[in-house]
């Protein structure tokens, strides 16, 4: 018989990949050409944007990173997911948007 092992993320990498997305997401609307200023992040209608690119941001950056923890090291799957999920979760969400209008 085999035994199976699941491989729990380190807390702080955890942290620190949600961190990252948080910042990437705001960096995303900050290139807007309406948004002025940094409170023009924390309005409504930008905080709903956040919600709807963050969770399935972090959620694909996340198995991503699950991945490849079961291969390589902490930091080299850290950095591996942010490189490889977040521009294509963000793709992918734009992409969504593209063909739903």
């Amino acid at each position: 018989m085999q035994a199976s092992f699941v491989q729990h993320s380190n807390p702080k990498s955890t942290f620190l990949l949600a961190l990252f997305v948080l910042l990437s997401c705001w960096g995303l609307f900050w290139l807007d050409h309406e948004t002025k200023s940094i409170s023009d992040l924390f309005k409504p209608g930008n905080l709903v944007a956040l919600l709807i690119y963050y969770v399935p941001t972090f959620l694909i950056t996340y198995l991503i990173y699950l991945f490849f923890h079961k291969k390589w090291d902490n930091k080299k799957s850290l950095i591996g997911a942010i490189l490889i999920g977040i521009p294509a979760s963000f793709t992918l969400i734009m992409l969504a948007f593209y063909l739903r209008s």
